[in-house]
């Protein structure tokens, strides 16, 4: 089996979770980051558990600490 057919069976986003992740990767700035959490979490406490991990995790220049947090926020909560 190619990876390529092995990656698409095991794909469970929803279209959902595909747009929002799109969006995540346009965000640089920690004030776009806040908005698109408020924006895309509808529920308060995922919201905040969100907000948390993301105050408690460093900005560097790669972001990739963030985008892991909100990453696994979209696949989990969404």
């Amino acid at each position: 089996m190619s990876t390529e057919t092995h990656e698409h069976m095991t794909d469970t986003r929803t279209l959902q979770q595909v747009d929002a992740q799109e969006q995540l990767h346009r965000l640089v700035t920690w004030d776009s980051i806040n908005d698109f959490v408020v924006r895309t979490f509808e529920d308060t406490d995922t919201r905040l558990h969100v907000l948390r991990a993301l105050e408690n995790s460093p900005m560097d220049t790669d972001h990739i600490d963030w985008r892991g947090i909100v990453d696994y926020a979209i696949r989990k909560f969404l």
